[in-house]
């Protein structure tokens, strides 16, 4: 049994200013794998948000980390309110408003797959 009443992240880190005040990209959004029999909890969170662009106010801007991977494979759910996601994250571009750019991190991915109940038999003909 996984209990869960409050937010599981792995988000990626901020960019930092690099050499000649370039700024470095946000770093990607990691990974969260969940498998169990079942999951409960109340308003569980899992997400896995890429960082967010260095905004150095140089002439180069830099973009955001893309969205991290989570796996949510449980057999029963008696949770309330389970959410998750993989955003990515804000990009910076000097002289437009953070997250208006075409820098953002993309999205990552997020399953919800159901595991077989214990002593179910499956037949393939």
């Amino acid at each position: 049994v996984i209990r869960s009443d409050g937010m599981l992240t792995s988000a990626g880190g901020a960019g930092g200013v690099g050499q000649n005040c370039y700024g470095g990209g946000g770093g990607s959004g990691g990974s969260i794998y969940v498998r169990c029999k079942r999951l409960a909890g109340n308003n569980p969170v899992f997400r896995a948000k890429g960082g967010v662009g260095c905004d150095d106010r140089n002439t180069a801007g830099s973009g955001g980390g893309s969205g991290g991977r989570i796996a949510i494979w449980r057999a029963f759910d008696i949770s309330v309110g389970a959410t998750a996601s993989a955003n990515g994250g804000t990009g910076y571009k000097p002289g437009v408003p953070a997250g208006c750019g075409p820098e953002n991190g993309e999205p990552g991915t997020v399953v919800w797959g159901w595991l077989s109940a214990p002593g179910t038999v499956l037949v393939v003909q």
